[in-house]
C-alpha cells in the first residue's frame, strides 16, 4: 500500500466539497445513501485525474501497487457512511478489483471486545438501511497514515518472500486495522505475491548492475539506472521494506553498502 499524499484543496475547492456534504446532511439517512449511491468520480472534475495522479508511479491502484488506477474508492463506503461522500479523505485512488472488494458496503470498527480486534459492520444486500454503530474504522487509511507504519513484507523466507502481514503485534489497533484491510482487499492474492516478489529479484539485479557501474566509473550508465529506479521498478513497498529489511538480508546488505547512494536516489 501507498501513502497517498494529495495536494491540500483550496479554500474555494473546500468550500465546494463542504456545500455538498451539508445538502447530503439535510436528508434523512435512507435518502441520503440513494443520493450518494449516484455519485460518480466524474463529480470530481479535474480533482478526480489529480488524485488519480497522486496515487503512485505508474497511476497504480493506492491499495495494490500493482493494477492500475481506474477508480475513486470511498474508504469508508458511501453506501454506509453517505454523510462522508464528499470528504477528500476518504477518497482512495484504486482499481477495479481492490474498488469491487468493498462495493458490498463492507466495513469494521475497532472494537477490543472482540479477538480480531475489529467488528464487521458490513450491510448484506437486502438489509435494513439504517445508520451503522459508530466507532472508529478498522480500514487502514492511506491518506491519513503512512501505511509503512502497519504493513510489513516477508522477504527473508525464500517460500513466503512477498506476502504481506501487519507490522504491529495484536492484539492492538494498528494490528487490526492492518489484519482487516490485508484480508477483505485480498492483498495476498497470487497475481499480487507474484508482483511482489518479481520485484524483489529486479531490484537486486539492479543493484548489482548499479555496483558495476560504480566499479567502472561509468557515469552514464550510473545517470540511467537512476533513471530507471525513478521511473517504475515495481510496487515501490518493496523497495522501501528492502531498505528497511537490509541487515537480515546479507546479499542486499553488501549491495547498499557498496552503493551507498542509492538510498537517497
Amino acid at each position: 500500500m501507498r501513502h497517498l499524499q494529495p495536494r491540500r484543496l483550496t479554500e474555494g475547492e473546500r468550500a465546494v466539497f463542504w456545500r455538498r456534504s451539508l445538502d447530503l446532511l439535510d436528508l434523512d439517512y435512507q435518502t441520503m445513501v440513494a443520493r450518494a449511491g449516484t455519485w460518480t468520480a466524474a463529480a470530481l472534475g479535474p480533482l478526480g485525474a489529480e488524485l488519480k495522479a497522486a496515487s503512485t508511479l505508474g497511476c497504480r491502484c493506492t491499495y495494490c501497487e500493482v493494477n492500475e488506477v481506474s477508480d475513486i474508492d470511498h474508504l469508508r463506503p458511501k453506501s454506509l457512511w453517505p454523510q462522508l461522500t464528499w470528504c477528500w479523505e476518504n477518497l482512495v485512488p484504486a482499481c477495479a478489483y481492490c474498488n469491487g472488494r468493498k462495493k458490498q458496503a463492507r466495513d469494521a470498527v475497532l472494537d477490543s471486545a472482540c479477538d480480531s480486534g475489529f467488528r464487521e459492520i458490513t450491510r448484506r444486500k437486502g438489509g435494513a438501511v439504517v445508520p451503522p454503530p459508530d466507532g472508529p474504522t478498522a480500514w487502514w487509511s492511506p491518506q491519513r497514515r503512512d501505511p509503512q507504519l502497519g504493513f510489513t513484507l516477508e522477504l527473508v523466507d525464500d517460500v513466503e518472500r512477498g506476502r504481506i502481514y501487519p507490522r504491529a503485534k495484536a492484539p492492538s489497533p494498528d494490528h487490526a486495522r492492518a489484519r482487516w484491510t490485508i484480508d477483505v482487499l485480498e492483498l495476498n492474492r497470487a497475481h499480487l505475491w507474484r508482483a511482489r516478489r518479481n520485484s524483489f529479484g529486479d531490484y537486486l539485479r539492479w543493484l548489482h548492475e548499479v555496483v558495476r557501474a560504480i566499479g567502472s566509473k561509468d557515469q552514464q550508465r550510473l545517470a540511467r539506472l537512476r533513471r530507471e529506479l525513478v521511473e517504475d521498478k515495481g510496487p515501490p513497498f518493496v523497495w522501501r521494506e528492502m531498505k528497511l529489511q537490509r541487515e537480515r538480508l546479507p546479499e542486499l546488505d553488501d549491495l547498499l553498502r557498496a552503493a551507498p547512494d542509492v538510498l537517497t536516489w
